[in-house]
Order: structure tokens, then sequence, then C-alpha cells
């Protein structure tokens, strides 16, 4: 007595509608040249049940596509549509690639990848979240360079109360800030010891945002007309008036060409 066993058939293809089973079968013969007999073979049915599937007058059964599956697993499964994802799906995807990001090897990557999947559609951002490990970071960069702790003290301080002011986000727009401070002798130890930490440790962390942040240190060009007092030798220039005054010297603000290495 010949005993027919139950074939397994795969949970996916009972979700598939009668349209989406005979695109399928048409993918086989279309993209992939499975000729009607080999579909057919495979299965277990005639070449006139396939020929009906092929002009869309029946649509293959559940077992008949798991049975063509078997025969040709991989051709199958590139015909196959894609499910919708779940919002499960969707979230755990999510959380990846924010892992992804967080990661300074993986995240130009990421990053690249996003603007080739959507063209027009990712704006990059310049930015670097500072963390209390970072400051620590920096702390003993400064003492390993050899610096008095008196040094190493107020270079951290300038750092930690602009940090503060800004969120401890790091943005080309957050750094143009610290030379909107009152005093110019201020500005310049600030303006010191951002450069320092951005070179010590950012560039370490975030390799590509690090350049963009430090180039923010460049002087903006001003019209002669709205300076009140320069010094061409590179003294202090103010801009505008009142409590809106910038002062900034220039000799402190370096430049990005020759600075950043």
């Amino acid at each position: 007595m010949t005993t027919h066993t139950t074939m397994e058939v795969e949970p996916y293809f009972y979700r598939l509608t009668d349209a989406q089973r005979i695109e399928v079968v048409r993918c086989l013969a279309e993209r992939f040249e499975v000729s009607p007999s080999e579909i057919a073979k495979a299965a277990g049915v005639s070449k006139t049940a396939v020929s009906k599937w092929l002009r869309g007058l029946a649509a293959p059964q559940v077992d008949k596509l798991s049975a063509i599956h078997g025969a040709m697993p991989d051709a199958v499964a590139k015909c196959l549509p894609q499910p919708a994802p779940t919002r499960v799906e969707v979230d755990l995807a999510l959380s990846v690639v924010a892992r992804a990001l967080g990661d300074p090897a993986l995240k130009e990557y990421v990053l690249a990848q996003l603007e080739s999947l959507l063209p027009g559609q990712v704006k990059r951002e310049i930015a670097y979240r500072v963390s209390r490990e970072d400051v620590e970071l920096f702390r003993g960069k400064l003492k390993a360079e050899g610096l008095s702790a008196y040094s190493v003290a107020a270079r951290v301080r300038y750092l930690v109360k602009f940090l503060n002011a800004v969120g401890w986000i790091l943005t080309p727009e957050n750094l143009q800030r610290v030379y909107a401070v009152e005093s110019p002798n201020v500005a310049q130890k600030t303006a010191m010891a951002l450069k320092k930490f951005i070179k010590a440790v950012v560039r370490a962390r975030d390799p590509a945002a690090a350049p963009l942040l430090y180039d923010a240190f460049r002087l903006p060009k001003v019209k002669a007309r709205g300076l009140h007092a320069a010094d061409a030798g590179g003294g202090e220039a103010r801009v505008g008036g009142g409590a809106q005054d910038i002062a900034v010297r220039r000799r402190h603000m370096g430049h990005h060409g020759r600075d950043w290495r």
C-alpha cells in the first residue's frame, strides 16, 4: 500500500491572494525563464493547468505553490511579494539604526545607505552630543600633555560652562555663540578650550563631524562700515552696538586650513 505523506506548506503562502500566487508563477516563467513543463512537473499538475495560471484564468493552490517552492526555493523566494512590515518590525529596525548611528565606525555607512534609499529626504545634522565621559577624557589628555593642575582645571571649567549654555550639544551654530559673550578674554579662553576639546576628543569619537565643528571657528566676514574699531594687526573688532556688541580677537580665532591637523 502506498503511503502519501502530507506536504508541509509554508504558512506565508496562505496569506497570498490569488492574484499574488499567479504573479509568482508568471515571475518564474518570465524572469527566470522556467518552462511551463518544469513548473507543471514541480507542482505535480498538467501543463494545461500551468497555462491557465500564466493567463490568469486560475490561481495555483497553496499546496501547489509550496511544491514549486520545494523544487526551486531560491527562484520562488525572489518572486514572492514582500509583506508589509509590522509596527514591531519597524520599531526594531529603528532601534538598530539608532544604535548604529551612535557608533562612529558605522555612522557614515548608515547615513550613506539612508541617503541612497531616501534620496533628497535625509538631512545630515552636524552635531556632537558631549558626555561626562568625554569631559573626563579631555581632562586626562590635558594632564598627559603636562599642563599644570590650574591650567587643566581652567580649560575644563570654560568648556563645561559653555556646554551648560548650549545643552551639551556642539553644532556649528552653537559654537558661533562663543563670540557673543561680553568679555573678549572669556571668549578667547572658551574658544581655545573648545578647539582643544574638538581636536583631542571629538576627532576620535566622530571623525566626520570634528573638522566641520572646528571649521565654525573661522572668522566670519564683516563689512568694513560695520566696524567701530579694528586693529589692522589683529586686534579687537566690534560689530553692532550697545549690549549686542560682539567682541572678538582675530588672532585667537585661527583658521581651519592652518590649525586642523
